[in-house]
């Protein structure tokens, strides 16, 4: 499984492993497999395999983390609002975080990277999605602007960034786009 980290942050990135989470969910993390290839494709070497219990909590993590993005950003992203809840996560994200994180280390080619076990993982996220909601980059969350995609994503762009990636929906968006201005009549 190829995992497109474009989210900006860690936390967010994990949020994407649950593609169309209102009307068709398909979930990238599927088995404790898909965990161990999207901590490889965020830098992150797990020192032991993953369990089935270890996936569970990696996906509630992940679900975790949404409500609290849902329970902070309703206002700014009306498609937030009905999972919204009055109930803050920060005590348990700040449970997950106190965890031990992930520790720098060396590859055989010199290159450097995150290790540790699941709940490092775990940990490493839960410190992501706690420095985020709390920092700077907590007004420039958005939701991309595709209908079907449910991705939220850090906006640094000097307009106003609209798709997650370009590579996924902003391709797709464009193409739509395109075909719509350019029936089949006139292609050919």
């Amino acid at each position: 499984m190829e995992f497109e980290n474009v989210s900006g942050n860690l936390a967010l990135d994990l949020l994407a492993t649950l593609w169309w989470r209102r009307d068709r969910p398909r979930d990238l993390l599927a088995g404790p497999a898909d965990v161990e290839s999207w901590a490889s494709s965020v830098g992150v070497r797990l020192t032991d395999a993953m369990s089935v219990d270890d996936l569970e909590d990696v996906v509630a993590l992940r679900e975790l983390i949404y409500r609290e993005c849902a329970r902070r950003l309703a206002g700014q992203i009306p498609a937030l609002a009905p999972i919204a809840d009055r109930h803050s996560e920060i005590a348990s994200l700040l449970e997950i975080a106190r965890n031990p994180p992930t520790w720098p280390q060396l590859d055989t080619a010199g290159r450097l990277h995150q290790s540790g076990p699941a709940t490092a993982l775990q940990s490493l996220v839960a410190r992501s999605a706690l420095e985020l909601l709390d920092g700077p980059d907590a007004a420039r969350i958005r939701e991309c602007g595709s209908p079907r995609c449910t991705r939220l994503f850090i906006d640094r762009s000097r307009g106003k960034r609209v798709w997650c990636g370009m590579s996924t929906c902003g391709n797709r968006e464009k193409a739509a786009r395109w075909r719509a201005r350019h029936p089949a009549s006139t292609r050919a």
